[in-house]
């Protein structure tokens, strides 16, 4: 009695990080095959599975065959393959990795589940409409499901420049097809100084009350006053080393991971400049590759870990000492220390234009604050100066 036929995914780990999946089998006429599937992030090993369950009942039906890689007839190119192709073609080793990593959640968790097996040349703008309502029933921010649109639409636009009359027009653009954002970005909110000194003042209070050791000399009060005094973006304060930072001149080097402005050298004003000398004394990671500001246990951050851990943490014990403070007034009947308030939802974005502000009130020159931001355009600047220009006049 011979062996039952297996049907096997295998993985192979490419030098770039991804997997490639092979399906491993013995056809209806007794040859051993191993066709590739796909790679990731467009396949995982669910949709790999998937895919092996097919061939199998294909070689079981005696009708499997081999499929050429690119599709004789371009009508036949599924989605899948064309998000393949533009991954390869158009981010793979091309893009930053943090635009990479932005990218690959989207793609392999909404854009592929959904769109896999369909044909290009099917996909329409009710099919876009119908993934749209499927990510709102999520409950995914429209701002997010927007970034989704984006992304197709130029997966679609790739399929439409291979190959020639794929698709009349691309459905996933235009505005019809972008979900409202009911709560637009304020570019035009920046903190005032009194707050700034609010916020410095409660992450110096976390530093200084912290339980464990570790958790005291996090440096919160220098990394807040890096935010607010030389604007850097979430992610570049996340990778700044302290090798890229020369006390001695008064200098940041900014690697860059947004756009090509974005490598650039910033001014370390005094007021930062103190609160970096005495951080680089007492934090246990003062070595040249450490990360300035690291995590407890020293490894690097990401945006997200120091909006929810040093940031809304900051800004929550800020709102703390101003309710304490409204409390101690209102017993002894003394003037208050801390009339402050913050604005609600406060971020890393907010103290980036909160630097903006400062710079462009104190220097007057929109294009030097350009410079220092890493801005490739000057036109969100150039807001920022003309709406200080109107308040003072």
């Amino acid at each position: 009695m011979p062996a039952p036929k297996r049907f096997l995914v295998r993985e192979r780990k490419n030098a770039d990080g991804s997997t490639t999946f092979y399906a491993r089998f013995t056809d209806q006429n007794g040859k051993r095959r191993e066709p590739a599937l796909g790679r990731s992030p467009v396949w995982d090993a669910k949709a790999a599975a998937r895919a092996v369950g097919h061939i199998k009942a294909d070689v079981e039906r005696g009708s499997w065959s081999p499929k050429p890689r690119r599709p004789a007839d371009p009508q036949e190119l599924t989605f899948a393959d064309a998000a393949s192709n533009w991954w390869g073609a158009r981010v793979e080793g091309q893009k930053a990795r943090q635009t990479e990593k932005a990218y690959w959640p989207v793609l392999d968790g909404h854009l592929v589940p959904f769109f896999r097996t369909m044909p290009v040349a099917t996909i329409t703008k009710r099919d876009v409409d119908e993934f749209v309502r499927t990510r709102r029933l999520k409950g995914l921010a429209p701002s997010y499901i927007n970034s989704h649109l984006q992304i197709l639409g130029q997966v679609l636009e790739l399929a439409m420049d291979w190959y020639d009359d794929i698709l009349p027009a691309n459905p996933a653009r235009g505005k019809l097809r972008r979900v409202p954002d009911k709560k637009p970005r304020d570019a035009s909110r920046w903190l005032g100084a009194d707050q700034v000194e609010l916020l410095l003042h409660a992450a110096e209070v976390l530093d200084r009350s912290a339980k464990r050791e570790a958790y005291g000399k996090l440096g919160r009060e220098s990394l807040v006053a890096c935010l607010c005094f030389v604007g850097l973006r979430s992610t570049e304060l996340c990778n700044l080393t302290w090798a890229d930072v020369d006390l001695g001149q008064r200098i940041i080097r900014v690697p860059g991971t947004k756009t090509t402005a974005a490598a650039r050298e910033v001014n370390i004003v005094d007021g930062l400049l103190r609160r970096l000398k005495a951080h680089r004394k007492q934090t246990p990671h003062p070595h040249a590759a450490d990360p300035v500001w690291p995590t407890a246990t020293g490894r690097a951050r990401d945006k997200d870990n120091l909006n929810r851990r040093i940031i809304q943490r900051v800004v929550q014990k800020a709102m703390e000492l101003v309710r304490e403070d409204e409390e101690e007034s209102r017993r002894t009947g003394k003037k208050r220390k801390l009339d402050v308030v913050l604005p609600p939802g406060t971020t890393p974005r907010d103290l980036r234009r909160t630097f903006c502000a400062f710079a462009t009130e104190e220097t007057k020159d929109p294009f030097y604050v350009q410079q220092q931001m890493g801005h490739t355009d000057a036109r969100f600047t150039l807001r920022v100066y003309n709406i200080i220009r109107n308040r003072a006049g």
